[in-house]
Order: structure tokens, then sequence, then C-alpha cells
């Protein structure tokens, strides 16, 4: 191989290895991204439980009512169903999930 062809590849590989580490540090960087929006949401939600709950101690509501505006605005056949109204037996009643919600 030519000398010339020798240099040609290694610059070709010093790119690749920079467009590499480039896109690393991308990903690096939108993971950030998603984890501090992830923890943003995550303290509203949690702020907004905390009025909600509040509320619901001074002004009690009945659970049927959560209930049946859940069934009229939600997919009750969703996966995720069953947490929702775990969420809010728990925001209503005080009665802890059946299980571990991603956001207590």
């Amino acid at each position: 191989m030519s000398e010339l062809m020798l240099n040609q590849i290694q610059v070709l590989l010093t790119k690749l290895s920079e467009d590499v580490e480039r896109m690393g540090d991308l990903s690096t960087e939108q993971v950030n991204n998603l984890l501090n929006m992830l923890d943003g949401l995550a303290a509203h939600v949690l702020g907004t439980k905390a009025v909600v709950a509040a509320l619901v101690k001074k002004y009690p509501i009945d659970l049927a009512d959560a209930e049946a505006w859940l069934a009229e605005n939600t997919d009750v056949n969703g996966a995720s169903y069953s947490d929702i109204l775990d969420a809010a037996r728990h925001l209503v009643t005080g009665e802890k999930p059946s299980k571990d919600l991603p956001i207590a």
C-alpha cells in the first residue's frame, strides 16, 4: 500500500473517531436534558398531588365520582388504567396503592 493511501486511511479513521466521540457527547447531553425534564415533571406532579391531597382533606369527594370521571375520560382497557385508579384511590381515601407506583 502506498504511503498516500495509508495517510488517507489515517485521516478517515481520525475523522471517524472524532465523529463517534461527537455522537457520544450529543447522546450524553440529550440524556441529561431528558433527565432534567423528568425531574421537572416529577416536581410538578408531586406538587400537584400535594395540593389535591390537601383539597380532598378539606373538601372530601366521593371515590365513585373520581372513578366515573376516569371511566369517561381514560382508556379503561389501557395497561396503566389500574395504576391510575390506584393513584386516584390513594388521593381520595389515603389508601396505599396495591403496588409501588412510579411516582408515589
